[in-house]
């Protein structure tokens, strides 16, 4: 699903995290230049928690900041299933390293960060 540059807001990304409760069907999401923070990246980790068929996701150029990378990395060790976090451009600060581990314990295969 392609949904880059629709500069949602993280009240729009915290809406659309309902879809990845109920999603049986999607295996590529692009949320891309969205202007998603913290808040929409706590609501769409806790959400893909849950998710058991989401295998790509693109954050890329969103203002997550490091609590939003944290929130998705707590994700990540429950979720199997995403092998693709695109996380370019999203403020990540002094994480990737911590984000770089994160993919020896989990199934991820690409983290992009910058």
């Amino acid at each position: 699903m392609q949904m880059r540059w629709n500069v949602l807001g993280s009240p729009g990304g915290v809406r659309l995290a309902n879809l990845f409760y109920h999603n049986t069907t999607l295996t590529a999401v692009d949320l891309s230049a969205n202007r998603l923070g913290a808040e929409a990246a706590l609501v769409i980790g806790e959400a893909l928690k849950a998710n058991t068929t989401l295998v790509s996701l693109d954050l890329n150029e969103n203002p997550l900041g490091e609590d939003g990378i944290r929130h998705l990395m707590t994700m990540l060790v429950i979720n199997r299933k995403l092998e693709t976090l695109e996380l370019k451009s999203c403020n990540v600060g002094k994480l990737p390293a911590e984000v770089c581990l994160l993919r020896v314990t989990s199934r991820l295969w690409d983290v992009h960060l910058l």
